[in-house]
């Protein structure tokens, strides 16, 4: 029986996901559709798994698909380039069970390293692209895209943004309803694509662009808003909402089909009015089609730049810019500048001590994707480079060539973690060998994949519903890869990480792999006696400042000289690490026990907490 749920975009299309009948999802973790695959690892009656890369996961959903069944897979933006290579032949191939894949873009690049357009895919691919506006379209065009998939054998793009994912709202949802499995019966044309097989599926391609594009020409995914006056505006997803809150008398064509566009309907739309806004994010995608269509009443990147987000405030300006008569924008809408703040670790993170064992060090480090890439940040500024996942390794080897070419230099060392180096840095390992180079890599294993909010990896051997299956051996697979030199450090032990690290990252011509081994302390909800501050013993020299931990900061002190600062520990932040006081020179950092009252003075202005010291 139907009924009436609240439910974000990445639970509404988890939810469509079960209803459509999927028997198998798969995903690599990213924002902003991380919480989608935990969402429909919920329910029942389907295989849900993390995978190692992308690139696996669109093989395992479509290996599914291959089988008759009906199959998702979910990924970030930047995920696609990493399943490019099967996906775009993958799109040649008859779709025997509907395949569907949810990608997250990410304008403003809010926690990614670039910004690209997802919707270049769909021309590229020869695939449909769907983009909801709000949690009950997502819900909606998600049941449809397993329709469409089957109807036009082909793959289907769900295309979402952090609004769209994140955003509440009500949703009808109802009952389970499976497809049969149609089974695989092997067929060369339709699944073995080498020539000369491709190149009739190529030709197929052509047919099957005309029927989607006939499709949406009449399809119900697309919605017409009447209003007044001879400006109208053209959107899609969430950009489209905006646009009603803010003028809900402008005429407006919200479409749901982004690719390929419904040409002649928007023609005939656009021929009412003296001038047509298009608003959309990053690229003239829409625009660009349209104007190359003969449709020429249409302004758009004149109003809005190709990178960045698009808020309601610049949408609200470029409509004011294009001669409509609007409303001053809502109060609540003018939303004071963002105060700056640096990206830090977690009070207790294992990776800090590592990246300031790298600055003491002065090693030359290559970063990687993950938590530990806030050490490029003040106060360490360790890393000179970060491209893409796995990418630290090639990096590395390649600028140590270089570099030894012309003499001594500092180690080019590669810091990669652990779910990262599963993802996409094991081919260069073994490449390191096989090409004779020195590889030094330093692998934080902290047991996570924390970034993305702390879903299982590999290195856990625990699957998306918790279930305990084979951990991957990373000691063993670099020594199989051809590095003898592993070594596992305790990095909370700092003084004999700091030694280890030191001694076997500068050693000339010798290839090393260090693995760090501290678990994330936000995760595994580490939280040991805390450690305070003894101000009489504090020299004020912020040693502990420089560990960059929230717990720490300088403070002034009753009995202290008024311009002397001293540090203090916030002991309701503060996780028991021990880091602070490894690296305090003069001992006045100290642990509490279980049952201590330690009296000492607190800073001015900061009441004395119950229970402090204990």
């Amino acid at each position: 029986m139907a009924k009436t749920e609240f439910l974000t975009g990445n639970e509404a299309i988890a939810q469509a996901v079960w209803e459509a009948g999927v028997r198998v999802a798969t995903s690599y973790p990213g924002s902003p559709t991380a919480q989608l695959l935990e969402a429909l690892a919920r329910q029942e009656g389907l295989h849900c798994e993390w995978s190692t890369s992308e690139k696996v996961a669109l093989e395992v959903a479509a290996g599914a698909s291959l089988a008759g069944a009906r199959s998702v897979v979910v990924m970030k933006h930047v995920g696609i380039n990493i399943c490019a290579d099967p996906l775009m032949t993958f799109a040649y191939t008859k779709i025997n069970g509907g395949f569907v894949l949810v990608v997250g873009d990410d304008p403003g690049m809010h926690s990614s390293q670039n910004e690209q357009d997802s919707r270049c895919w769909g021309p590229f691919g020869f695939m449909p692209i769907l983009e909801p506006s709000d949690a009950a379209t997502a819900h909606a065009m998600t049941k449809q895209a397993f329709e469409l998939s089957e109807w036009y054998q082909t793959p289907v793009m769900l295309r979402l943004f952090d609004k769209t994912a994140h955003m509440g709202g009500q949703v009808t949802v109802g009952p389970r309803q499976e497809p049969a499995v149609k089974g695989f019966t092997p067929d060369p044309n339709e699944y073995y694509m080498v020539p000369p097989f491709s190149i009739y599926r190529r030709q197929r391609l052509e047919e099957r662009m005309g029927g989607l594009a006939e499709y949406s020409e009449n399809s119900s995914l697309h919605e017409e808003f009447p209003g007044t006056g001879d400006i109208a505006v053209l959107a899609a997803g969430h950009l489209a909402l905006y646009t009603r809150e803010l003028a809900p008398e402008v005429p407006l064509f919200r479409i749901g089909m982004v690719y390929p566009l419904p040409v002649e309907r928007i023609r005939v739309f656009a021929s009412r009015f003296r001038k047509v806004v298009v608003i959309e994010e990053l690229l003239p995608f829409i625009e660009k089609d349209l104007r190359a269509a003969g449709i020429n009443n249409l302004e758009g990147k004149a109003h809005f730049k190709t990178y960045g987000e698009i808020t309601p405030e610049i949408i609200h300006q470029a409509l004011l810019a294009a001669g409509l008569d609007l409303d001053p924008l809502p109060v609540a809408a003018q939303l004071p500048a963002p105060v700056p703040r640096t990206p830090m670790m977690c009070a207790g993170c294992p990776h800090r001590p590592v990246i300031r064992i790298l600055k003491d060090l002065k090693i030359t480090a290559h970063g990687d994707i993950g938590c530990y890439l806030m050490g490029s940040y003040q106060p360490f500024e360790v890393f000179v480079s970060s491209i893409s996942m796995g990418a630290s390794l090639g990096l590395a080897m390649g600028m140590e060539k270089v570099q030894a070419a012309d003499g001594a230099h500092p180690p080019n060392v590669a810091v990669i973690g652990d779910s990262t180096f599963v993802h996409s840095a094991l081919p260069a390992l073994v490449n390191a060998s096989y090409n004779g180079h020195v590889a030094k890599v330093l692998i934080l294993d902290n047991r996570a994949t924390s970034m993305t909010g702390g879903q299982e990896n590999p290195s856990t051997g625990k699957d998306v519903r918790g279930g305990q299956h084979q951990s991957f051996d990373y000691p063993g697979f670099c020594r199989v890869a051809g590095v003898s030199d592993v070594v596992e450090i305790d990095q909370f032990d700092y003084d004999q990480a700091k030694k280890v690290l030191k001694e076997k990252l500068e050693q000339p011509d010798h290839s090393v792999v260090l693995i760090a081994t501290r678990p994330c302390a936000l995760k595994y909800k580490i939280k040991e006696p805390h450690f305070y501050v003894d101000p009489d013993i504090c020299i004020g020299c912020r040693t502990c400042i420089s560990v960059s931990c929230p717990p720490i900061s300088m403070q002034q002190y009753a009995h202290k000289p008024a311009d002397k600062l001293n540090s203090f520990i916030d002991e309701n932040g503060c996780v028991g690490c021990s880091v602070c006081a490894q690296v305090c020179p003069v001992h006045a950092i100290k642990r509490s026990e279980p049952g201590q009252q330690v009296d000492v003075p607190r800073p001015v202005g900061m009441p004395a907490e119950e229970g402090a010291g204990s």
